[in-house]
């Protein structure tokens, strides 16, 4: 942040504010434009006084807790306004790249462009297509490209179950691939998200152990989660903590708000508020097991349950002639099953 200063005479201040108040009332198409041109007639000319900066340190606990969930075999994808260096730097600092990390920079000017780059990061990868339709894994290198036809019927419509990626595939992703990461802008993010390539570019970012979306809007991070959706059988976690999150957090299948000073925004938008990062590895490793736990011992007691239940009235009916005279009293079940 750059500071300045300009000494301006009283009676050019008035001629210039009395042509502002001018240009806000009036109802011109280009009023703001107006009123653009106009400020940069006085903000002109500054005499440097200098310079400040702020620095963005993580939160406590970050980089280790990133490394636990990575090795728990949680995929972790960063979508990010910053710019790509910014970017890069913070995935260094919390540990999700490392010195020798392999960076694949997939930013580019064009469809066309975005289309020759994933064709020819095909050739390069030695991971396995985990798109196979029947099932099975192959070597990137003999996957073909994009031809006019598909780009227009077959890759343009839903997937099918066959298709979709499993936790075997990614396991099988996972041992094959070396440690790199893409790194991917704004602009050419909104390329990548075109129904033409979207099935394509999640393939490629899949055979790498992150991917770096930059300069993204909150409109594109809600679409990168909904890609995940469509294309995998997985769950979609999304954790953020300002406004421009709540999108993605709504997008997801389980919202992470953190409690920070950009807001309550995530946090009311989310299904669950922490106040730490760090605080996402016991929510995940500890309470989601805990839970994953008690959700399938209840679903197998519900099922036996019911047919406890379902059998004996079943059996009954031989005895009471098919009267429709219930075994058990309405009132026993109702207090039960509460």
């Amino acid at each position: 942040l750059l500071m300045g200063q300009r000494l301006i005479p009283a009676n050019s201040y008035e001629q210039w504010k009395l042509e502002f108040q001018r240009l806000s009332l009036s109802d011109d198409d280009d009023r703001e434009e107006q009123i653009d041109e106009h400020y940069g007639e006085l903000e002109r000319n500054f005499v440097l006084i200098g310079a400040s900066a702020i620095e963005d340190k993580l939160q406590e606990g970050v980089p280790e807790t990133i490394k636990r969930l990575m090795d728990a075999d949680i995929r972790l994808w960063i979508l990010t306004g910053d710019k790509v260096e910014t970017a890069i730097e913070v995935g260094k600092s919390c540990q999700l790249l490392e010195n020798d990390t392999e960076i694949c920079n997939l930013s580019t000017r064009s469809e066309a462009e975005l289309h020759k780059k994933i064709d020819e990061m095909y050739e390069d990868s030695s991971g396995p297509d985990i798109f196979e339709p029947n099932g099975r894994t192959k070597t990137a290198s003999s996957a073909a490209s994009f031809t006019p036809g598909e780009k227009k019927a077959g890759f343009a419509k839903k997937k099918s179950k066959s298709t979709r990626i499993s936790f075997q595939l990614l396991q099988n992703v996972k041992a094959t691939s070396s440690r790199r990461a893409i790194v991917i802008d704004g602009p050419t993010l909104s390329y990548a998200l075109q129904p033409s390539i979207a099935e394509k570019f999640f393939k490629l970012c899949l055979q790498f152990h992150c991917c770096l979306c930059c300069r993204v809007s909150p409109l594109q991070k809600s679409l990168v989660v909904k890609l995940a959706k469509e294309n995998t059988s997985l769950i979609t976690l999304a954790i953020g903590d300002g406004a421009n999150d709540v999108s993605m957090i709504m997008e997801s299948h389980i919202g992470v708000g953190i409690m920070g000073r950009e807001g309550s925004q995530a946090v009311n938008a989310s299904d669950y508020a922490i106040a730490q990062f760090a605080y996402l590895e016991r929510l995940l490793l500890v309470h989601g097991r805990w839970g994953y736990r008690r959700i399938s011992m209840f679903i197998c007691y519900y099922f036996y349950k019911n047919v406890a239940l379902a059998f004996t009235e079943f059996f009954f009916a031989f005895l009471s002639g098919f009267s429709v005279q219930p075994y058990f009293l309405e009132y026993l079940t109702t207090m039960y099953n509460s």
